[in-house]
């Protein structure tokens, strides 16, 4: 017998990368599997924002951006080396 009670959730391995901008807190961070090329459309991007050292808004790379397949913010289906290039946003 089943226990309805029971939830099963796949955790994924990911490999993050994070771009400090020459700063103490990550503008871009980034997240694909492991061993996955910078070049590769294999990312999905988050970048930060910060009103001094207070995090205030987590934005998803997202638009037209190079290399960008879909509009759906959270995708995994960016290249981290063209970070700077995406529009974010926040929904």
């Amino acid at each position: 017998m089943i226990n309805p009670q029971i939830q099963v959730n796949q955790v994924r391995s990911v490999e993050l990368r994070q771009d400090y901008e020459g700063g103490q807190q990550p503008i871009y961070i980034g997240e694909a599997d492991p061993n996955t090329g910078t070049g590769s459309s294999d990312w999905r991007i988050r970048k930060m924002i910060y009103s001094g050292t207070q995090l205030v808004l987590q934005t998803w790379a997202t638009g037209t951006g190079a290399g960008i397949i879909t509009a759906v913010p959270g995708q995994f289906n960016q290249t981290w080396k063209d970070r700077t290039s995406y529009t974010y946003r926040s929904d």
